[in-house]
Parts: structure tokens; C-alpha cells; sequence
């Protein structure tokens, strides 16, 4: 039982937390008033353009790599065709056109992976931005900042922690 208390605790430690960092930014949203919904906007429509130029370099990178892994089955086909007579001093020259090609791919799917990162993360910043925008826009600034949706589900949740606390003490 002390487990699952301390556990409780720990939760509810957290979401008043969060409550008290989301009160004083719902607080510095409603003293900015029309100017910040301005600023988000703005800030959005830099991260989806953010996004775009991302998803275009990650567009890139994939074509690229695919191009190279075509190259490298042709340069494989050509090895085949060859003569069995001059194979031995083709190897070389297909070792080697298949390893620059390969380390294109790797270095592709490097760039890739970085950028689906970016990527992620820019559409995170997105959602808040639009989670704010929202927001600001659906509840007036003459409503209780406890009304604000962002913090209403987190009272609630704090609530039933503190029902659970209580029932176990």
C-alpha cells in the first residue's frame, strides 16, 4: 500500500506542477490579449513552413539513396555480363564503385533519420502552437482561468489523486 501511495503522491506532485506552470502561462497569454494570438500565428506558419523543408529534404535524401542503390545494381548486372577472362581485374573497379555508392547510402540514411527528428519535434511545437491558439480562442478572457480547457482536465485529474490519497489514509 505505501507504494502505490507514495506513487500517488509523486503524480499528484507532478500534475500541481504542471497546473501551476500552465496558471501563470494562461495568465501571461491573457495580459498579451490580441498580440499574442498574432505572435502564434505567426510562429505556427514559420513551423509548418519549418516542416515542409524537412519533409522536402527527407524526400531528397530518399531519392537520392534510391538512385544510388539502382546504380549499385547495375554496376552489378555490368560485373555479371563481363567476360570470365577479364572478371579478375573488373573486381576492383566494382568493389569500388559499389563502395562510394554505399557509403552515399549510408550517409543519406544518416541525414534521413536526423531529419525525421527534426521533424517530430517541429510537429510538436505545431501542436502546442495550435493547442494555445485554440485556446486563447475559445475561452474568453472574462472566464475563470480555471475554466481554461488545458487546466481543467489536470483539476480533475488532481482531484481524483486526492480522493484516492484520501480514501487510503
Amino acid at each position: 500500500m505505501a507504494k502505490n501511495s507514495s506513487a500517488v503522491k509523486s503524480q499528484l506532485k507532478t500534475i500541481e506542477q504542471f497546473i501551476k506552470d500552465i496558471r501563470l502561462q494562461v495568465q501571461e497569454e491573457r495580459s498579451k490579449g490580441p498580440e499574442l494570438k498574432e505572435d502564434l500565428s505567426e510562429k505556427l506558419v514559420r513551423a509548418e513552413l519549418k516542416q515542409a523543408g524537412i519533409r522536402k529534404k527527407i524526400k531528397s535524401a530518399k531519392e537520392q539513396s534510391k538512385k544510388r542503390k539502382k546504380e549499385i545494381d547495375e554496376w552489378k548486372k555490368w560485373y555479371k555480363e563481363i567476360e570470365q577472362l577479364d572478371k579478375m581485374e573488373e573486381l576492383k573497379q566494382l568493389n569500388e564503385e559499389i563502395a562510394w555508392r554505399a557509403a552515399d547510402i549510408a550517409k543519406k540514411e544518416g541525414e534521413i533519420n536526423a531529419n525525421y527528428v527534426k521533424l517530430l519535434e517541429s510537429e510538436g511545437e505545431c501542436e502546442q502552437l495550435k493547442i494555445r491558439l485554440e485556446a486563447l480562442n475559445e475561452v474568453p478572457a472574462d472566464v475563470g482561468i480555471d475554466e481554461d480547457p488545458r487546466l481543467k482536465e489536470l483539476l480533475g485529474e488532481r482531484d481524483a489523486l486526492k480522493a484516492k490519497l484520501g480514501k487510503k489514509a
